[in-house]
């Protein structure tokens, strides 16, 4: 039994904050072409549900293909670090390892092969 006056208003902790501007677009698909939709659906595939193999560090959109930095979240020593490009043009995925996260980043920004 409580004896003390009701609450009449929400716990600080318990208030949500609501981002003041949206997130910027990391990368803009034109998922109509079959190229760009089978790159986004592999992404997808790799880092997203239960079994998840990659983290998205960073994202990159160029002509001719998608470009991921991403790193292995499984406990491993040490870890692992790659840049990952999907091709439009047929659907090959490469992977360049890199020894850290902002080797990959660098990478990434870097407009030749990294």
């Amino acid at each position: 039994m409580c004896f003390g006056p009701p609450a009449t208003s929400v716990s600080r902790r318990r208030r949500t904050v609501l981002p003041s501007s949206p997130p910027r677009i990391a990368a803009w698909l034109h998922i109509d072409k079959p190229g760009e939709r089978q790159a986004l659906d592999r992404l997808h595939s790799y880092t997203a549900g239960r079994r998840k193999i990659w983290r998205v560090l960073a994202i990159r959109r160029d002509a001719e293909a998608l470009r991921v930095a991403v790193e292995w979240p499984r406990r491993r020593s040490p870890q692992w670090f790659a840049l990952v490009t999907f091709a439009f043009a047929d659907g090959s995925v490469s992977c360049r390892f890199k020894d850290s996260a902002k080797a990959a980043r660098a990478a990434l920004a870097a407009r030749g092969e990294g």
